[in-house]
């Protein structure tokens, strides 16, 4: 199935398409690949073109750039491959010429390189320029980090904001918080066969009657697999039954760490529950054959992908309360609940949530299905991530006429 841009004219944001008609918008990306940043860029340009503005894209080559010249924006190749002080002066000159020729009026840069050159473009023309974070590891932010001396900084969670402005002293009213986009047409269970989803079910080798708990990722030590492991244990000791467990990820180079979950496996006595079946071809019917996706990962993430793409399909997320999880969910118990946040390193705080989850009847599980899917749309669907966006432009062109 081919992935398609979601950016349409009747969902765009009004305001935005009202302050951005005529204007000039120029994105300065690494490369143009088919990757998160090259996609947000992308999908950018379009609700860009269908706000009645121009859509221009600074960058590296890649495979997003037939597309784009193709759909009406418009590409100028710079390298920004090279961090060094040569390469940097000649990518804020060529930035300065397209400023000039093309008469911009907002630029909007990802990542450390280009936002620097960007940073140094934008003063000398006196344009606006927007700074995105997509990510950072475990909220460490480099001092004196381009991407935070935006006019307006874009962090993707609350969480990774705090971060921001505290560690680079920056004016928190200067941060905006606009979480990545996720593929909400791919991720659509309206879209997803029974076929895909049997066939994924097969490969796992889960009967049909089974309920299965997915922990979808990396076989590594902060994906919190022995903690499952364990937490599997209680729930046996407890009198669950008919539920599969399926760890879906690649080993790499991690073999010993597979070696010894295997054994943690055989030692707790849970191996004819629990599937080791590899990284999975084809998520959106992953997610769609689970009724349960759990994240005991410890790491202090500002974004999970994994749980935006279940809760896209419906399914109830489990996961750890570190970074900006508790953003990516909502745990409230209520009739608007998504999913149930645990804490890190507590098996038996990772069976209850399970426990919880695991245990809603047919209609508790449709009502849930219907929050997640609408609570992904109202955050990470590209429509509202792109219609921030543009909203962030306007904002800035209006303040500097």
């Amino acid at each position: 199935m081919e992935r398609k841009s979601l950016v349409s004219i009747e969902q765009a944001d009004q305001t935005a398409a009202h302050g951005l008609a005529g204007a000039s918008v120029l994105q300065v990306v690494p490369a143009l690949l088919d990757d998160a940043t090259g996609r947000a860029a992308f999908d950018l340009a379009m609700a860009s073109l269908r706000a009645g503005s121009r859509a221009l894209v600074a960058s590296g080559p890649g495979p997003l750039v037939g597309e784009l010249q193709a759909s009406g924006g418009e590409w100028s190749r710079l390298d920004f491959s090279k961090s060094g002080m040569m390469a940097r002066r000649r990518n804020v000159q060529a930035l300065e010429e397209v400023i000039r020729n093309e008469r911009i009026a907002v630029m909007h840069a990802y990542g450390t390189i280009a936002a620097a050159c960007a940073i140094g473009a934008g003063k000398r023309a006196k344009i606006p320029v927007v700074t995105s974070y997509h990510q950072h590891p475990n909220g460490e932010i480099v001092r004196g980090d381009p991407q935070a001396q935006g006019d307006r900084v874009i962090a993707p969670s609350q969480y990774s904001a705090d971060i921001i402005a505290r560690q680079h002293n920056i004016d928190p009213q200067k941060i905006v918080v606009i979480p990545p986009m996720v593929d909400t047409y791919w991720f659509d269970p309206a879209y997803v066969t029974h076929d895909r989803v049997a066939a994924v079910r097969d490969s796992w080798r889960v009967r049909p009657e089974a309920r299965v708990v997915l922990l979808p990722g990396r076989l590594v030590e902060s994906e919190g697999h022995f903690e499952l492991v364990d937490a599997v244990r209680i729930l046996l000791n407890g009198g669950m039954r008919g539920v599969v467990f399926v760890i879906a990820g690649d080993a790499g180079t991690e073999s010993d760490y597979l070696a010894a979950l295997e054994h943690q496996i055989t030692v707790q006595g849970v191996a004819p529950i629990i599937r080791l079946v590899g990284r999975s071809g084809d998520m959106a019917a992953a997610y769609l054959a689970s009724d349960v996706v759990v994240l005991p990962s410890d790491r202090a993430d500002v974004f999970s992908a994994r749980a935006a793409e279940a809760q896209a399909m419906g399914c109830p997320v489990v996961i750890t309360d570190v970074g900006a999880n508790a953003e990516l969910i909502d745990a409230s118990d209520t009739h608007n609940r998504t999913g149930w946040l645990t804490a890190p390193h507590d098996s038996i705080s990772l069976a209850r949530g399970i426990a919880g989850a695991i245990s809603l009847d047919a209609r508790a599980r449709q009502q849930l299905a219907g929050n997640a899917r609408e609570f992904t749309l109202g955050r990470f669907s590209p429509e509202h991530v792109t219609g921030a966006t543009l909203a962030v432009y306007e904002q800035l062109l209006q303040g500097s006429r």
